[in-house]
């Protein structure tokens, strides 16, 4: 009976697993869209519109504006250094994710698995380059 409640735990924590990885592509294919959609502009630069909408509904002075930007600026680079710190536990999490993935399947089904992978991967990079 243990064996069996182990069996349906983990599979409850893989259902769980797989809906939060599918959560964030599905996040991730939607920005995507929307950033192809618009274009650049302020649908893509989320901190443009919360500055444009603190200066319009808090009538800052040109001084508040520009200590506002430079504290967002700086938040921004203290984000992107985050980001960076945790990437390669990402890339460990999810890469571990995949082989755990690859293990259930056949040869064939490996083989496009490692296909759509590297679309998703290449599609991922194409659409968060920095040059947009």
């Amino acid at each position: 009976m243990n064996k069996l409640k182990l069996k349906v735990w983990l599979t409850v924590v893989a259902i769980f697993i797989a809906g939060f990885a599918i959560g964030i592509l599905a996040t991730n294919l939607y920005y995507t869209s929307v950033r192809s959609t618009y274009g650049p502009g302020p649908h893509s630069h989320p901190k443009e519109m919360y500055l444009k909408q603190l200066q319009e509904q808090l009538n800052l002075t040109p001084e508040q504006a520009a200590e506002i930007r430079k504290i967002s600026d700086e938040t921004t680079q203290e984000f992107k250094q985050l980001r960076e710190s945790i990437r390669p536990r990402i890339e460990r999490v999810k890469d571990n994710s995949r082989a755990r993935i690859r293990a259930l399947l056949n040869a064939d089904q490996q083989k496009k698995f490692d296909e759509l992978n590297k679309e998703i991967e290449a599609k991922f990079k194409r659409n968060n380059r920095k040059d947009k």
